[in-house]
């Protein structure tokens, strides 16, 4: 894999694209509105009407396209993961089993809830029985790991780690990077590796390894807890539009074609295009509304991240409305080397004589305002890429990063000043036996993480020296899961970055 990047602003408009209308006619009612299921009662009618969809599709017989299983073969077979075209696919994917309940239970006002992890920690509780009123409860998958009572950690889904993701103004750093080398629209590209970022890699994919069992693997969404994961990633999506955001206009998304990947309610498959998926009334629901606030700068729709940099430094063009030039620094170290369980793993990465003090000052005001106020994409946002990393044959794996700490051990905690985030995995390396897979032939997988957060902190503590940066990673326990399990973690490649 070509690892390399390029800091650029690809030409075009950053103005939101028109939407094309999806193959089913959408709801000529008023738009139904999903709802937080922690708000909703177990006989709420929208969870009554979930509780009989699913049901309704789980009797189907097996030769039936729309039999629940068959339907989580769609995922196995087409889902994108670590790249830019998770997040429509996704959406996709979810109304089109949201018109299948709609068609199988007779109610055209159903919206998908959500499970809004921040708000309600542990597995709703319509999900956590296995029978309710005495018969069978479809909502119950007996392989889950999880238990009703473990509650989902801060430094997984608190809100300090949602709003650094709805703070990201790059869109191939919030909806994770373009496949590396992408340069047509061929179908080839849809499940090729880019590079994960936060929220990918962090409450998407840990909440898909707590919640274990078949919710950990590509067939994750025979567990109809799947629907309420993503309808949360997705619900985050459309926040983050609404926060002064952009998506990308580059034609290699816009144009992207999911061929034949869905289902209609009359079992034939229908194609979807990207530039179809950027509204959510357009393909039949919305969201609780949020507060709006007016844009005063153009974030950085078009940065790309991928694709071969000429030397070390290199300039981009300001995208309309921006106040500044970003001047690109970059240096990378080949690992090869492996973090045992529970221990930490250092990657020193010089920055060819740039005092890691410069580092700390970036982006000074980033932390001044509520996350909600947008803010123009200002030059000195330091990335770290950490490429090529094995997936581990398990789903027991977290893998805590901090920067510089000299006293780092496993129970260092999330709010130390050195912290930076975490990131896990989805999927095991050989989950995808038989299929065009979105693992890379080796299994090896690629994350974004943001350090600017992390080197501000130290900054303003004064205890960042010198000219070398400390990348530190340590494997410890996913959350419910027991320390043997853990795996080793050997990275590639580490690459620091500035925007």
């Amino acid at each position: 894999m070509t690892l390399s990047r390029r800091n650029f602003l690809e030409t075009g408009a950053l103005a939101a694209l028109g939407c094309t209308a999806f193959p089913e006619p959408a709801v000529a009612q008023s738009t139904p509105v999903r709802r937080s299921i922690g708000q909703l009662g177990l006989a709420d009618p929208a969870v009554q009407t979930l509780r009989e969809g699913v049901r309704l599709l789980k009797t189907k017989p097996a030769s039936d396209p729309l039999n629940w299983s068959n339907l989580a073969d769609i995922h196995l077979n087409f889902c994108p993961h670590g790249n830019w075209f998770f997040l429509p696919w996704h959406r996709a994917y979810l109304v089109m089993y949201e018109r299948l309940i709609r068609s199988v239970t007779g109610n055209p006002q159903f919206a998908l809830p959500y499970w809004d992890w921040t708000a309600d920690r542990q597995l709703p509780a319509a999900f956590a029985q296995a029978t309710f009123n005495g018969q069978p409860n479809p909502l119950f998958e007996p392989s889950r790991s999880i238990t009703p009572t473990l509650s989902l950690p801060d430094n997984m889904v608190g809100p300090s780690v949602i709003s650094g993701i709805l703070g990201q103004t790059a869109f191939e750093i919030f909806a994770s990077s373009r496949p590396s080398g992408q340069n047509s629209i061929a179908q080839s590209w849809q499940r090729a590796n880019g590079s994960q970022g936060p929220m990918e890699s962090n409450p998407h994919n840990r909440l898909h390894t707590t919640v274990g069992g078949i919710m950990s693997g590509f067939r994750s969404p025979v567990d109809p807890i799947f629907l309420m994961h993503h309808g949360n990633i997705d619900r985050l999506w459309a926040t983050w539009i609404r926060r002064c955001r952009r998506n990308t206009t580059s034609t290699l998304w816009t144009q992207f074609n999911f061929v034949n990947n869905f289902r209609r309610t009359n079992g034939t498959t229908y194609s979807v295009r990207v530039s179809s998926l950027l509204s959510t009334a357009g393909n039949g629901y919305n969201y609780p509304p949020t507060q709006t606030v007016p844009c005063r700068a153009a974030p950085l729709a078009n940065l790309a991240l991928r694709g071969p940099l000429p030397g070390t430094a290199a300039r981009a063009v300001p995208g309309p409305g921006s106040r500044t030039t970003a001047t690109t620094f970059r240096t990378a170290v080949d690992v090869g080397r492996t973090a045992a369980p529970m221990q930490v793993l250092e990657v020193q990465v010089p920055l060819q004589g740039r005092p890691l003090r410069t580092l700390s000052a970036v982006r000074a005001s980033a932390s001044a305002g509520a996350d909600d106020v947008p803010r123009a994409a200002t030059p000195g946002q330091v990335l770290a890429f950490i490429d090529d990393v094995p997936t581990p044959p398990n789903n027991a794996t977290d893998v805590r990063v901090f920067l510089n700490c000299d006293y780092l051990n496993a129970d260092t905690p999330a709010s130390d000043p050195h912290y930076v985030g975490t990131f896990s995995f989805f999927g095991q390396a050989n989950d995808h036996a038989g299929h065009a897979g979105h693992l890379a032939a080796d299994g090896r997988v690629s994350f974004t993480l943001d350090l600017t957060p992390a080197l501000q902190a130290l900054g303003r503590a004064q205890q960042l020296s010198g000219d070398t940066l400390r990348l530190q990673l340590l494997p410890v326990a996913a959350p419910g899961r027991p320390v043997d399990q853990v795996a080793p973690i050997t990275p590639g490649r580490v690459e620091i970055a500035m925007l």
